[in-house]
């Protein structure tokens, strides 16, 4: 009894036990018609970046904090994907921690890779200064009922196109779903675009609920999804890329695993390759393996090596952290935005009503702070309302307004 309890245990973990992360087929997608036979899309754009990763980096500028400014669209049906200002802000934080080494797991961190753990001194920050020079709390939202669910395997489908990038040089775009779907098995939680591919579609898209760790955010993520990917757009492979021969995810002090963790499984100190030289542990804590959220804490020193690159080259994403960059994306100031009217009902069920029934509204304005409503709401009875959510009885057919 015992052993078929715990067979049909393992197979409810296989069947969880698939890709988080979509970056690699996503990417493969984009160059697979440029491969040549046997070539994997890493090995292609390893021939296409020629970078030079350079430890010896000024020490002015390794102490700088290197700030990049964010946009994040989100894509919605007034559901719960509809994500509020507080939870986006609260994925800054998780990001900012992560990649200034200020986590509060830091400690978690196994002894023999504490001395590679790396601060990458990157902060994030939202614009607020959009591409037409109006102020911005550096969020859009956008209502699309069949976008939402972003369509991983069909590119003309895509959240991407509902709610167009912002300049790639300038802004990291970030895009929110309510579900990424796929054929396969399994959930995908994310996934990024590396350097140089089209502008068009340059940046991340994640589902709601892996965005920071409160409001719809599922705990055991820990808003590690977004640092994940971040890692990818800045240049950041898996470190289970090619399994335990090749050229792996190209850093020295990344030990290569064979396959994907999951769950979390440092305590038993897994080692799936013995290729290596000297032969090392898995690395389950680093951010780029699939370890729950929970369970990652660290990047290396070899990644800040190669994201470095990256940063330092104009073709790629240099513009982002330069100083006239930071200005122009008013990132450190505090400008008062104008705010963008929006509301929907309260009940989405309830949009046909009979006359003389009432039907409510709920404010989802964005965009600033509001001081004061006036809602419109032709042959209901009020006709106006400065409510936040209006309850309003229409006697009469009528169409809501807003202002």
């Amino acid at each position: 009894m015992k052993k078929s309890i715990y067979t049909i245990f393992s197979i409810l973990i296989s069947a969880i036990a698939v890709a988080q992360c979509g970056t690699d087929e996503y990417n493969h997608s984009l160059v697979k018609d440029k491969l040549s036979e046997g070539q994997s899309y890493a090995d292609y754009l390893e021939n296409i970046y020629n970078l030079k990763y350079d430890e010896s980096v000024d020490l002015k500028t390794k102490k700088a904090t290197r700030i990049i400014p964010v946009v994040f669209h989100v894509i919605h049906a007034y559901g719960d994907e509809n994500i509020s200002k507080a939870q986006i802000e609260d994925q800054l934080r998780v990001v900012n921690e992560d990649f200034q080494r200020q986590n509060v797991d830091a400690s978690q961190t196994r002894d023999v890779f504490k001395s590679r753990a790396a601060n990458f001194n990157i902060e994030f920050k939202l614009a607020r200064i959009a591409p037409d020079g109006s102020y911005t709390e550096g969020i859009t939202r956008t209502y699309d009922p069949i976008n939402m669910i972003e369509d991983y395997e069909d590119r003309d489908n895509e959240a991407k196109s509902v709610a167009l990038a912002w300049d790639r040089n300038r802004y990291l775009n970030i895009w929110v779903v309510k579900e990424i779907k796929s054929s396969g098995t399994g959930t995908i939680l994310g996934y990024a675009q590396f350097p140089g591919q089209q502008a068009s579609t340059d940046g991340i898209v994640m589902i709601h609920d892996r965005v920071g760790t409160i409001g719809t955010a599922v705990s055991s993520g820990k808003g590690r999804t977004l640092t994940h990917e971040i890692g990818h757009w800045l240049g950041l492979y898996h470190p289970f890329q090619g399994g335990c021969s090749g050229n792996g995810d190209r850093v020295d002090d990344t030990p290569p695993v064979a396959e994907a963790s999951y769950g979390c499984t440092a305590s038993q100190n897994p080692n799936t390759c013995n290729t290596d030289f000297p032969n090392e542990i898995d690395m389950v804590e680093n951010y780029m393996d699939y370890a729950n959220g929970t369970c990652m804490n660290a990047f290396t020193n070899g990644q800040l090596v190669r994201v470095n690159g990256f940063l330092a080259s104009n073709q790629y994403r240099a513009r982002n952290i330069a100083a006239s960059n930071i200005v122009a994306t008013g990132v450190n100031t505090n400008p008062v935005s104008n705010p963008i009217a929006d509301f929907w009902y309260d009940d989405p069920s309830k949009k046909v009503i009979c006359a003389g029934q009432s039907m409510k509204f709920k404010d989802f304005s964005y965009n600033g702070d509001i001081t004061q409503r006036t809602w419109k709401f032709d042959g209901g009875t009020p006709a106006t309302s400065s409510a936040i959510n209006p309850e309003i009885v229409y006697n009469t057919y009528a169409s809501k307004n807003k202002e």
